[in-house]
């Protein structure tokens, strides 16, 4: 059931940066409403169903960690998505990301055992090649290209910190810990604002477009997280994080076939390549 949960989350992770297109707010304005529909569908749903929760546990110190990283990462990340599109972006992101979070899972948490090293260097080889052929000039100057993909690392570098704290968190109250996250996200955001020196009343125009956009993507990630912590408490994490990767593969479609970030009729050859290479990597992973 692990796996259900997994895949079911990576859909949603793929899913909850597509408004981000649509939309025309500030990087961390763009953000902070992100956490706000995340913190408020996290709170409606502590109200009709977590009022039991319990806030007594110092593993929820984690979840609290996590969101603060979580806020940063997600700033660059959407910065990074505004220079070279979802594509590009999310490989790159996913190729730092992704050995970074194992690799802190393993340090951390001492899931060594259960890890085999020669397989997990042979996939971020394969995640590496992956990032490579999907870096792929389509209106961008060599200059936007190399600060779009800085960002995503950037960002990934962050997100990479995420993976062993939410593990640590997993045990805790599934409610406690959405509220827990969200409102730290929320929170951070919000006090970055304040020291951006942000117009205050910008953060209060809930109905605009731009900001509604952004909320809709923070439910999105309220469902991709829960599915998340469910995925980790019947799986390692690094394994867990492994599945989490398909969302490269949702964003390869959606990004190709639904925003045509990149000419199919030009790059056929190395969009498909890159897309093997990036299931060929998930596939790696999982020998690891």
């Amino acid at each position: 059931m692990g796996y259900v949960w997994a895949i079911t989350a990576s859909i949603f992770y793929a899913l909850y940066v597509v408004p981000r297109k649509f939309s025309r707010a500030a990087p961390e304005v763009y953000t902070y409403f992100v956490g706000l529909g995340f913190f408020a569908f996290a709170f409606l749903n502590f109200i009709i169903d977590g009022a039991s929760a319990s806030f007594a546990d110092v593993r929820l110190f984690a979840t609290a960690g996590q969101g603060v990283a979580w806020a940063f990462g997600t700033i660059l990340f959407m910065i990074g998505i505004d220079k070279v599109g979802l594509v590009k972006s999310r490989q790159w992101h996913r190729a730092i990301a992704y050995p970074g979070g194992i690799l802190l899972s393993l340090l951390i948490l001492r899931e060594h055992s259960v890890m085999n090293m020669f397989w997990f260097g042979l996939a971020f080889a394969t995640v590496l090649i992956a990032a490579l052929l999907f870096t792929i000039r389509e209106g961008e100057t060599v200059r936007e290209l190399g600060r779009g993909i800085w960002f995503s690392i950037a960002a990934a570098l962050v997100f990479s910190i995420c993976s062993p704290l939410q593990k640590i968190g997993a045990p805790a109250d599934l409610h406690a810990q959405q509220l827990v996250f969200s409102a730290s996200i929320f929170i951070t955001i919000a006090l970055w604002l304040v020291v951006r020196r942000r117009p205050m009343g910008e953060l209060l125009q809930i109905g605009r477009r731009d900001n509604l956009l952004a909320i809709s993507g923070g439910v999105m990630y309220t469902f991709a997280s829960i599915f998340t912590i469910q995925a980790y408490r019947l799986m390692t994490a690094s394994l867990a994080s492994t599945i989490l990767q398909l969302m490269s593969v949702w964003s390869i479609l959606i990004g190709i076939i639904w925003f045509k970030e990149i000419s199919w009729s030009r790059h056929k050859w190395r969009i498909v390549a890159g897309t093997v290479a990036t299931v060929a990597a998930i596939l790696l992973t999982l020998k690891v």
